[in-house]
């Protein structure tokens, strides 16, 4: 058998294969945080099964990877596995938050880092109806690699009448190094009631989910998940539990980036949001929200015995498809 991560794989050019080729993600970084999504993976190695139909290759697909319509498409030789979660689960990148309880004071939390259109598009939503005043937005407009705030960044991913806005923060006193932005800033967190993550790869069709939500979530707010198709519902799907306080359930499978088309997903959650905190006391939802939030909170330790049952369950899968179910010197992996 031959192991290989997808970055391996796509640098050798599918070199050096054997006759079970079997191919994952990579592992997220050691401090915790995610590693990019790579939806082109399926159709990738879907194209590599179609030209070696020869060998057999195994895909297993990390949480948030998953490209039905290549999948569909998959040759017999092709065998893949659609994980639950991501590969390395999710580890806390530097000091957990500590339990719910507390009162926020303000309605939204939305961190914003990487310039791309559809954060430029959300930013412009929050000026437009209101909800950046009293509540803790940044938008840093950063360029990449170098993940610098860079103001043309701005009109280049279709911004109007906000630039001279960015790079914004109104929570923080001074812009953060990236690496120190990694850093959740608990404060901030326990401070707002709705956390609101514009996640990367939200144009993908599936959900991606960073530290950013995760962080939301640990952290006892409410989540409100910008991403792709479904990614409120597949956050309820893993155990989360996810209020109605917005009409998520609505638009949840829309595009993210279909608005021209009358498709309108954040234009929906932006006047959702603005309609739910004018009509409400942040007190009253709070306290509403409390018994949600520490079932969140303490749904971390269901959600790991969750994961190793999972990552038996892939070994099991690798090890019956490559014929070693009965090898002595794998059977540890399946308990």
């Amino acid at each position: 058998m031959a192991f290989h991560t997808f970055q391996q794989v796509i640098e050798s050019r599918m070199g050096r294969l054997r006759p079970f080729n079997i191919v994952h993600p990579a592992f997220e970084d050691r401090n915790g945080t995610r590693q990019d999504c790579c939806p082109e993976m399926v159709a990738t190695i879907v194209r590599e099964a179609r030209r070696r139909p020869d060998l057999e290759w195994l895909l297993v697909v990390d949480q948030g990877e998953h490209d039905t319509h290549a999948a569909r498409q998959a040759p017999d030789n092709l065998h893949i596995f659609p994980r639950r979660f991501h590969m390395a689960l999710y580890n806390w990148y530097g000091d957990p938050p500590r339990e719910p309880g507390h009162t926020p004071s303000k309605w939204l939390f939305c961190p914003m880092g990487r310039a791309d259109h559809i954060r430029t598009r959300w930013f412009d939503l929050l000026h437009e109806h209101d909800l950046v005043r009293g509540n803790n937005v940044s938008y840093l407009c950063t360029n990449y690699p170098q993940r610098e705030p860079d103001p043309r960044r701005y009109a280049g991913s279709g911004g109007e009448g906000h630039q001279h806005l960015v790079p914004f923060n109104n929570f923080e006193p001074q812009n953060l190094p990236n690496d120190q932005r990694m850093r959740a800033n608990w404060a901030a967190h326990h401070e707002c009631l709705f956390g609101v993550s514009v996640e990367t790869g939200s144009t993908e069709p599936q959900a991606w989910y960073t530290e950013r939500a995760y962080n939301m979530i640990g952290s006892g707010q409410v989540p409100v998940i910008i991403a792709g198709m479904g990614g409120m519902s597949q956050l309820e799907s893993l155990g989360f539990r996810v209020p109605d306080y917005i009409n998520w359930r609505l638009y949840d499978q829309w595009p993210v980036d279909r608005w021209g088309e009358g498709l309108d997903k954040m234009g929906h959650i932006a006047a959702d949001l603005r309609q739910f905190t004018q009509r409400h006391r942040i007190r009253d939802i709070a306290r509403d929200w409390r018994p949600h939030a520490e079932h969140n909170r303490s749904h971390w330790n269901t959600l790991r015995a969750q994961f190793d049952r999972e990552d038996r369950t892939v070994a099991t899968w690798v090890m019956t498809l490559t014929h070693n179910l009965s090898t002595r010197r794998y059977q540890h992996l399946t308990r």
